[in-house]
């Protein structure tokens, strides 16, 4: 998506929607069928996948800083491993902004947030 301001990461998304284009086309290519009706699951497909990554790059393009629900998971992620799992898997889009922001996702980051006090160094015996 060109909407992304992170450097790179549209790259991932270039690579990904081309790969299901290829995916979409190729049996109407090789079987000479008219490619229009593959061209509209293609299309509804991009936006089904990504419209809620596109929201949150816009969100995030517009303003500074992060989102409540952004705090709530990196600050869960900081604190429990299977939280920090869980934004490894969306931060690598190896699942989808429906699955990561699920409200079970939601209600553990919410837990682990108000149950585990926030860590005053990554390294608490380093010298600082």
């Amino acid at each position: 998506m060109s909407v992304d301001p992170l450097r790179g990461v549209g790259c991932g998304f270039a690579f990904q929607t081309a790969k299901w284009l290829v995916d979409t086309l190729a049996p109407c290519i090789q079987q000479e069928r008219s490619t229009a009706p593959a061209l509209q699951n293609y299309t509804k497909r991009v936006s089904r996948e990504l419209k809620g990554r596109r929201f949150f790059i816009l969100d995030y393009a517009w303003r500074h800083g992060f989102n409540a629900i952004e705090r709530l998971n990196f600050s869960a992620a900081a604190k429990d491993t299977a939280s920090s799992r869980h934004l490894h898997t969306f931060g690598s889009r190896l699942i989808g902004s429906a699955k990561f922001f699920a409200p079970s996702s939601l209600l553990r980051a919410a837990w682990v947030d108000l149950r585990r006090p926030a860590a005053p160094s990554a390294q608490p015996n380093a010298p600082v």
